[in-house]
């Protein structure tokens, strides 16, 4: 807590407080002739999605005149790094797979493909075959995160014939048939499946 004096003829009458935020201001003069005193004025401040911005005044005059005297000011100012085109965050690394499973007691084949470039864009491609219905799903890549830690690697895409996919895959170790997948689209979904033959692997990217 605290007052202001200016040329020991004018003090404020009122205590403000001395949060960084907590602004106050005071006539100048008697009845505000010469205008007004500020103390902690926020003069500026801005927000976009690429940071933001602000300027805070200790102690800001402003005169009739339009004059402006500012004694102490702070400014302090923040950017939000860009996130990788394609949507292809997390470790620059690549999975691949390829295997079969039984679902429903009956015969499924995959095979894919998926990672990130150094630029932070996805690259890849995804194929399941169901053969007992014959539905066929191919795919783009939008975003793999490959997950060294949980040895995962969560995959989503945008299929041929339109909706999209995603595809959950844990390499749980070599020759692969502790490796599982799971598939969530509107054609086919699998719940997670370890599988009877094949292997997906996590290959190095970020892993240091």
């Amino acid at each position: 807590m605290g007052y202001v004096t200016i040329d020991e003829s004018y003090t404020s009458t009122t205590d403000f407080p001395a949060g960084i935020l907590d602004s106050q201001t005071f006539p100048l003069g008697i009845d505000g002739i010469d205008g007004t005193v500020s103390v902690n004025q926020l003069a500026s401040s801005t927000t976009t999605a690429a940071g933001g911005d602000i300027v805070l005044n200790a102690v800001q005059i402003d005169m009739k005149n339009g004059d402006q005297i500012v004694v102490g000011s702070s400014h302090a100012g923040v950017t939000c790094p860009k996130a990788p085109a394609g949507g292809g965050g997390g470790c620059k690394g690549k999975v691949t797979g390829g295997g079969v499973f039984m679902l429903n007691g009956k015969r499924q084949t995959f095979g894919f493909v998926a990672g990130t470039k150094k630029d932070g864009t996805s690259f890849g491609n995804f194929n399941y075959v169901d053969h007992n219905s014959g539905a066929h799903l191919q795919g783009s890549v939008q975003t793999v995160i490959v997950d060294f830690a949980a040895s995962t690697a969560p995959v989503t895409g945008t299929l041929k014939t339109g909706g999209g996919y995603t595809l959950v895959v844990m390499d749980n170790g070599e020759p692969g048939q502790d490796d599982t997948f799971n598939l969530t689209s509107a054609p086919v979904t699998t719940g997670t499946i370890a599988l009877d033959g094949g292997n997906i692997q996590l290959h190095k990217g970020c892993k240091k």
